[in-house]
């Protein structure tokens, strides 16, 4: 089983993502915050009272602390400089894209409108949790 992290504010966006990553095939279990600032907190405990997480999904436009900000937390963590991160995103904005790749995030993933594409990130992020070397 891995540990997911995943912060994003909206609880449908969570529950579309929960759904994906079943249909995907991971065994998971995932740790979630609704905004930056608990967000923030759910990184900087990686590696102390909560596991390491194989995959951290973040939302780019959050409440309090921006994706990009959490970004940089996360690569400064130790326990999660070489970890996957995916920024996922409604912005269409390609300046968004590139800053959080420059930032170091491995994917910039556009939030999807159908259950489909939903379907279709839960399989590419199973490939690059596979790619990890993660169960």
């Amino acid at each position: 089983m891995i540990h997911v992290f995943m912060i994003e504010d909206n609880v449908l966006d969570v529950e579309l993502m929960t759904m994906a990553l079943e249909e995907s095939g991971i065994d998971f279990t995932l740790h979630g915050a609704n905004n930056g600032e608990r967000g923030l907190e759910l990184l900087q405990r990686a590696g102390q009272d909560l596991p390491v997480p194989a995959l951290i999904i973040i939302d780019l436009n959050l409440p309090r602390i921006s994706g990009l900000e959490l970004l940089a937390h996360a690569r400064a963590v130790p326990v999660l400089k070489k970890n996957p991160i995916v920024i996922f995103s409604g912005s269409l904005n390609p300046r968004d894209s590139e800053d959080a790749i420059q930032g170091g995030a491995n994917a910039f993933l556009a939030k999807p409108i159908s259950v489909d594409g939903f379907l279709a990130i839960g399989k590419q992020l199973a490939n690059m949790v596979s790619m990890t070397g993660h169960p």
